[in-house]
């Protein structure tokens, strides 16, 4: 506020003073707080003069308001010389703002148009989460409805502006079928045990139950464990983690179900995949055959599958990262731990040295998952883990070189023409930094996210689902974990990923691909 003695030439204006705008009446500012409009002061102003019914809101000292100021409870928003702005406002984001210059949030019908404003009055645009569910916003923040394009992919959103998903819809005189990320269907779809044919429109023209020419991913319902199966094109089959021990059955049953070949796979054709031998010199006993495991560290609810596994079926070899091994951390002196914390070491530990026990005897090959190595034949998986010993950098105690141990998981992406999937395991946010730094994708997407330890919000940071960006995400975890208000939630939902969980249906989640489109099936999505 300028010193009340300072001779001041003007008498009726504005006057800025120390980066402040003050009005002035006869020489002396203007000693007001609230709402003010020049013309209820000044008796030379009139309707014809240029901001004559400008209105302006002066602060506690007397000076204008300059940007957002919240009065009685709402937003009002001040441009830089305090004149109270009207509809539009582009501030760092879009807002928009009524008549008398309120701001406004929720859904808003505009020049026939339908928008929906935050609780902060930012404008949606693209696929944003409303009340638990989806809806697309184009550039300009419009409701879309109908078919759509974004980003060269077609899209569909009822009448309600709703994206569906997993669905048939009949429009425009035709029938499509909208994917689980929301875009049409064109080309060959593998739907609900059946071929799916559409052409370069989308538009449907039949099926073929005979073409099994696809790619299978199914995320077993294990609880609060993993377990991931893949069938590849070539034939190939591939575990990544088994579980726990109390799920291994779940594991058995479903692999029994699955009608796996007898024989391992043998590749007809020179690729990169690790020099190293499968247990192809078995002889054949009828047991099915899964030709890779991949244990992506050695806490219980990955590998407690493993010993039963290996006792109904034939593995052609397991890869685990080269910092597998787990210590015996309650033989170390530990003053930090609770008793919980010691108990779950324990039996981790227990169960860590009965299955690494069991893989030796099998005589299954035992093998080094190395960074940028492939797992298959057709070079479809590929490890993306840094070689790095976390707990060796970060740990300070038993529970925390444990709990690390997490951060040395084995990565696998999945490159499958229309489908790129990336299986996390259990990273936390210190590999998850890492990935992120070293580039790890090289520019790849990622439609399908195995979301990082079941969900947990030591995990999911915005800077990596952000990298990551993918449309989908699978968390593997039981219904009593489900939580849709931690931070791990609420940043996949921000970034517009649409959420499965393994425990919403017995069987689990799975994921069909064929070389022109890739889908999501659970017994909530078929249709």
């Amino acid at each position: 506020m300028p010193n009340k003695q300072e001779e001041i030439s003007i008498p009726y204006g504005w006057k800025t003073t120390n980066s402040k705008k003050y009005y002035i009446v006869k020489n002396k500012v203007l000693e007001k707080t609230g709402w003010f409009m020049e013309k209820d002061v000044n008796p030379d102003i009139t309707s014809k003069d240029k901001g004559y019914d400008d209105k302006y809101y002066l602060d506690s000292d007397f000076s204008v308001v300059i940007g957002w100021k919240e009065i009685d409870g709402t937003w009002y928003y001040f441009n830089k010389d305090g004149i109270l702005q009207t509809g539009w406002v582009y501030d760092n984001n879009i807002y928009f703002t009524d008549k008398n210059g309120a701001m406004e949030t929720g859904w808003q019908k505009i020049n026939g148009d339908t928008y929906y404003f935050d609780q902060y009055g930012h404008m949606a645009t693209h696929k944003t989460l409303i009340d638990d569910n989806w809806y697309f916003f184009n550039d300009n923040g419009q409701l879309q409805k109908g078919l759509y394009y974004y980003k060269n992919k077609e899209y569909y959103s009822d009448d309600k502006g709703i994206m569906v998903v997993n669905t048939w819809v009949n429009s425009r005189n035709h029938k499509y079928y909208i994917k689980s990320d929301g875009s049409v269907a064109t080309g060959k779809l593998y739907l609900n045990g059946t071929m799916e044919d559409f052409d370069s429109n989308g538009y449907y023209e039949g099926s073929d139950k005979n073409d099994k020419d696809y790619l299978f991913v199914r995320h077993l319902n294990v609880g609060n464990a993993d377990c991931a199966f893949i069938r590849l094109p070539s034939g190939e089959t591939v575990l990544i983690d088994t579980g726990d021990t109390t799920t291994s059955s779940t594991l058995i049953d479903f692999l029994n179900s699955q009608n796996l070949k007898k024989d391992f796979f043998k590749s007809t054709t020179s690729s990169s995949v690790q020099a190293v031998e499968s247990n192809t010199s078995k002889t054949s006993n009828g047991k099915g055959v899964v030709d890779y495991v991949v244990l992506t560290h050695p806490h219980s609810d990955h590998i407690g599958g493993v010993i039963d596994l290996l006792k109904n079926f034939n593995v052609g070899k397991i890869l685990v990262p080269k910092y597998f091994e787990m210590k015996d951390f309650t033989s170390m002196k530990d003053t930090t731990s609770s008793a919980s914390e010691k108990e779950i070491m324990k039996h981790d530990y227990e169960v860590y040295t009965a299955t690494m026990d069991a893989i030796k005897k099998s005589g299954v090959p035992l093998v080094t998952a190395e960074p940028k190595s492939y797992i298959d034949s057709e070079n479809i998986l590929q490890f993306v883990h840094a070689d790095k010993d976390y707990p060796s950098f970060e740990a300070t105690n038993p529970y925390q070189e444990y709990t690390l141990l997490n951060n040395n998981s084995a990565l696998v992406y999945l490159n499958y023409h229309d489908l790129q999937e990336l299986f996390a395991a259990d990273i936390e946010w210190g590999a998850e930094n890492d990935f992120i730094s070293r580039k790890a994708l090289d520019g790849k997407e990622v439609d399908v996210l195995k979301v990082p330890h079941h969900g947990n919000p030591t995990s999911s940071s915005y800077l990596f689902i952000g990298y990551v960006n993918p449309i989908v995400g699978i968390i593997s975890r039981a219904k009593e974990s489900i939580s849709t208000t931690n931070e791990s939630y609420n940043v996949l939902t921000t970034c517009g990923v649409n959420i499965y969980e393994t425990s919403s249906d017995p069987d689990g989640i799975s994921v069909y691909s064929t070389k022109d489109n890739w889908n999501v099936e659970s017994a909530n999505s078929k249709s």
